[in-house]
């Protein structure tokens, strides 16, 4: 009997099509300049009359309706409880809170607000590398948002809806890969649980969306091998499709993708015309016209070359296997809070041989090569999370010692097809090893974790594990962290944190953790709007901003562009020259400095911005400190103003201005020196 009904469920139809949809829609409107809200407006317009049009395929009769009494029925059992409720709880969170992710305000965002201003992708020479050469499938579901709605509150549902078809698709890819079925329904809920998916639900990061686009892509590709589908097929290609264009990262999945589907690719010549059809959608959606664009600008499809050092780019295979096991290794195995995180970074490389952490600080980002970890996991850097990593080893040894004792083996015949599918997931984590080198690698790789887990799941040994009374405590410890690290996360904290942080604070100052904590939610509290101090100091009808900034990582340029589609903000290098400025129409240009550079490059930069000022002529109006990580010195941003036909000395808005630059503000003039406001001093 077939695991799964013929019919695909309509809401995963609907999702993949969808964000196929808007991915072709962003490069077609991108290739007519047409990339801004009357675009996007025809382009809702057009979606609509082609569901319309293809409603009977889309909404087949012959598919079973939601049956609300069955779901009330499962949602009443102990694991499918858990889940809906951290889920409710992780939706909630997107609810109550602005999105404050640090690489999409940083990188993701500000490229999209940058190509709606051009009304068109483009590829920019002043910008950080990752604004050109990166994956564009989840920016292609912000812009029309970003466009039409001119808000980003609303982004997180796009995680939120995909993390709900999470459940569905583990269940698929267990059972197809010959996970028993009892085995794989109580794996379907608690999977979804790690903490890089259930963080993620609420959040505007990619790597969760990834991770359901990959299931799909596994699970419709095993059905269609199964049924001889065309159709399935088709979506199983768009699924694909998409997860490399949210993802380069997972473009290795390709080969178990085509290990599965190979059965069925003759299905494919019942319908050859729409088989092409589909194709070019697909590749609308894939990575392949960023893999284009990236060789025309770059002679690179992969954009490495671009974006890496020659280190990074060649990295020695062994090291670079070797660091990404020992920091997955960490990242999955660390403790949900982490009070001694500080004793560890500062002492864990010191445990690794000084040839190998020399090697790795060559090739790996300074927090990979020394193995960091974070006092709180949460979804900057969240791995699956200590508790269901624990639990699937303890399954897999826990199976092998039943299969032992017992004297049994697998009453399924192995399928040799099956066989080389299971295999190629770890094939591709080899080559994702290879490959990347980057410190959150435990974040990074979500999308292969669901995959790997059948490995860990099969035997008959398993179905005797999940009856254990052992087992099922562990199982509800694993829901009870997941429900602490959903209401402490400090993005969208879910209990007073802040508050009492703060007061615990105050009442024992010399506690390290209670003011790090503390200093971490307030750092989080105004992060999606970060640079509003440094905004307040150029008038809100400005519509061009300069930018230089020399800082490595996080700049949540993202803030300076609120609200959207008032203002674009331009960047420069360091050396361009007044007349480069001058012809964007800029006044106000802001600098922002590296709160991690040593001493000698801030001085470095001090000196510069002295050159700068006096060959352009330009009045440093404020320096602004703005924490952009939160267990580091605020950053010091300076806001100039260039000489312009129409000279107009500009005060910063005292009303909105934070307390802490309420005295430069009310004596600061044109005429003041400005050695003090370089240095941070008053």
């Amino acid at each position: 009997m077939a695991v799964y009904q013929s019919k695909t469920p309509v809401a995963l139809k609907l999702w993949l099509w969808f964000g196929a949809y808007w991915s072709c829609a962003g490069w077609v409107l991108s290739a007519l300049h047409a990339l801004n809200p009357v675009g996007y407006g025809v382009a809702l317009v057009a979606g609509g009359i082609g569901i319309a049009i293809f409603r009977r395929s889309l909404f087949d009769a012959a598919h079973p309706a939601l049956s609300w009494r069955k779901a009330k029925r499962r949602f009443r059992r102990l694991f499918p409880f858990c889940f809906l409720f951290l889920a409710g709880l992780a939706i909630l969170g997107g609810v109550l809170f602005h999105p404050a992710n640090p690489d999409a305000l940083t990188q993701r965002m500000p490229r999209v607000l940058n190509w709606l201003a051009e009304s068109r992708w483009h590829w920019t020479t002043s910008t950080p590398a990752t604004f050109n050469t990166r994956a564009c499938g989840f920016e292609w579901l912000l812009a029309p948002m970003l466009a039409l709605l001119r808000t980003d509150r609303w982004i997180f549902l796009y995680n939120a809806l995909s993390y709900l078809l999470m459940p569905g698709l583990v269940f698929g890819v267990l059972t197809h890969l010959q996970v028993g079925r009892r085995v794989a329904w109580y794996w379907m809920w608690l999977a979804p649980t790690g903490y890089c998916f259930l963080m993620q639900a609420g959040s505007i990061c990619n790597d969760g969306l990834g991770a359901v686009y990959s299931l799909a892509a596994i699970d419709l590709a095993l059905r269609a091998r199964k049924q001889f589908s065309y159709s399935q097929l088709w979506l199983s290609a768009l699924a694909l499709a998409l997860a490399t264009g949210t993802k380069t990262s997972n473009l290795p999945l390709c080969l178990p993708w085509l290990l599965a589907a190979w059965p069925a690719l003759k299905a494919l010549l019942q319908r050859p015309l729409a088989t092409f059809a589909v194709a070019c959608v697909a590749i609308g959606a894939s990575f392949v016209p960023t893999a284009v664009l990236n060789y025309y600008y770059c002679h690179d499809w992969t954009g490495a070359a671009y974006e890496l050092t020659s280190d990074q780019a060649h990295a020695s295979p062994p090291v670079a296997v070797i660091g990404n096991a020992l920091n997955l290794a960490a990242q999955n195995l660390a403790p949900p809070i982490f009070p001694a995180a500080a004793w560890w970074n500062s002492h864990a490389y010191n445990w690794i041989p000084q040839r190998l952490l020399a090697s790795m600080e060559q090739t790996f980002e300074a927090g990979g090569a020394h193995l960091q970890l974070p006092e709180i996991q949460f979804e900057v850097a969240a791995g699956l999370g200590c508790g269901i990593t624990i639990l699937a080893l303890l399954s897999w040894l826990a199976g092998w010692w039943y299969n032992r004792a017992s004297g049994s083996r697998n009453n399924r015949v192995p399928a040799r097809g099956l066989l080389l599918v299971r295999v190629s997931f770890l094939l591709c984590v080899l080559v994702y090893m290879v490959k990347l080198t980057m410190s959150t690698s435990g974040r990074i790789i979500a999308p292969y974790y669901c995959l790997v887990l059948p490995t860990f799941l099969l035997g008959c040994g398993q179905r005797i594990v999940v009856r254990q009374l052992w087992w099922r405590f562990c199982s509800l410890a694993v829901f009870a962290l997941a429900l602490v690290m959903i209401v402490i996360n400090p993005p969208r904290p879910l209990w007073p944190g802040k508050t009492v942080l703060a007061s615990l604070s105050a009442s024992h100052p010399d506690s390290r953790p209670l003011r790090l904590g503390c200093m971490v939610y307030e750092a989080y509290a105004d992060r999606w709007d970060a640079l509003a101090p440094v905004r307040n100091y150029f008038p809100e009808s400005e519509k061009n901003v300069g930018l230089i900034s020399f800082i490595t990582t996080t700049t949540l340029e993202t803030s300076l562009w609120r609200p959207f589609g008032s203002r674009r903000i331009h960047w420069f290098r360091p050396e361009a020259s007044t007349a480069d400025i001058a012809a964007k129409g800029i006044r106000y240009v802001i600098i922002g400095t590296d709160p991690a550079a040593d001493k000698a490059t801030m001085d470095k930069t001090h000196e510069w911005l002295e050159q700068w000022l006096a060959e352009h002529q330009a009045k440093l109006l404020a320096a602004v400190p703005v924490r952009l990580v939160a267990t580091r010195e605020p950053a010091r941003w300076y806001v100039t103003e260039l000489p312009s036909l129409k000279p107009a000395t500009i005060v910063a808005k005292s009303s909105s201005a934070p307390a802490h630059n309420a005295a430069r503000t009310a004596d600061f003039s044109v005429d003041a020196r400005i050695g003090p406001l370089l240095h941070g001093s008053d």
